[in-house]
């Protein structure tokens, strides 16, 4: 969702399930495992800014929890990031 707060400037909000997809747990090749990725919550706001005609400026926090199962234990997955992105239609 895309909501403006200003003329350029707008507030950005997302909900939705994440699957991890080929997650490989590496040790120095002694105990290489890999892991079973089960759906998890995923949510992200922000603020998303224009720049001129073709461009914008994207600042948002993102939090994630997917699931891995490795051996019948499940294995918490959570993270949080900050992003910055930014891009440009010719």
């Amino acid at each position: 969702m895309l909501a403006r707060t200003a003329r350029r400037w707008y507030f950005k909000g997302a909900l939705g399930i994440e699957q991890p997809l080929a997650a490989h747990r590496s040790n120095g090749g002694e105990a290489d495992v890999d892991l079973q990725g089960r759906v998890g919550p995923a949510g992200e706001i922000g603020f998303y800014r224009l720049v001129r005609r073709h461009g914008g400026l994207d600042l948002s926090l993102r939090y994630s929890r997917p699931r891995y199962v490795v051996g019948g234990a499940s294995v918490d997955g959570g993270s949080v990031a900050f992003l910055i992105g930014g891009h440009y239609d010719m």
